[in-house]
């Protein structure tokens, strides 16, 4: 049987920071998979950091579109 071990590297604060390397490295698709991940967790500040930056993404993948 698999256990699963809850490891705090992989939580949703790190989750956030790898999300904004793929931003900062111009892969946008890696950086919404990660923020999906965060809301996911459900922690409520890092789902709203989250959440608000896959805004600004679809913003600029969609200039004058509404999000």
């Amino acid at each position: 049987m698999l256990r699963i071990v809850n490891d705090p590297r992989i939580g949703p604060e790190q989750l956030l920071r790898v999300g904004r390397m793929f931003e900062i490295n111009g892969d946008a698709v890696g950086a919404a998979i990660a923020y999906r991940e965060v809301v996911l967790a459900g922690e409520e500040a890092t789902a709203a950091e989250a959440k608000r930056r896959l805004e600004l993404l679809a913003l600029r993948a969609w200039p004058g579109q509404p999000v």
